[in-house]
């Protein structure tokens, strides 16, 4: 009988150690390597859309959609920009009413031979 429990003891010494191991290792490094997969998304997102070769539309913040209409929108822009179906050229004027700051937008750049001619922001429900 003394054998049996010994055989007990080993399998819940084991056991704790194998649960151990998966709360302080193996889960903390899964989500780094989430967190890593992410940020190379990202990472890869941002250089096709600096070669120009990009055509899924992105995913940005609010305040990104209001510094983007104000960089753009200047006296002698001509680059269209929409922002849930409203346009603007030369004024950036009401564009903090018209974006909610907690949410996100799609952002879909479009080009003619290589030049940017509207920047579309839609937002995401």
């Amino acid at each position: 009988m003394e054998k049996f429990w010994a055989v007990i003891l080993i399998f819940v010494v084991v056991a704790a150690a194998g649960l151990m191991y998966v709360n302080q290792v193996y889960i903390p490094q899964k989500d780094t390597q989430i967190a890593m997969a992410e940020t190379a998304n990202q990472t890869l997102t941002a250089v096709k859309a600096e070669m120009e070769n990009d055509d899924a539309p992105a995913i940005v913040a609010a305040n990104n959609v209001i510094q983007t209409v104000r960089y753009y929108c200047k006296t002698g822009n001509t680059i269209n920009i929409s922002v849930d179906g409203k346009d603007y050229l030369e004024n950036a004027d009401g564009i903090e009413e018209q974006v909610e700051p907690s949410k996100y937008y799609a952002k879909t750049i479009i080009r003619d031979t290589g030049a940017i001619t509207k920047i579309r922001f839609t937002k995401i429900s």
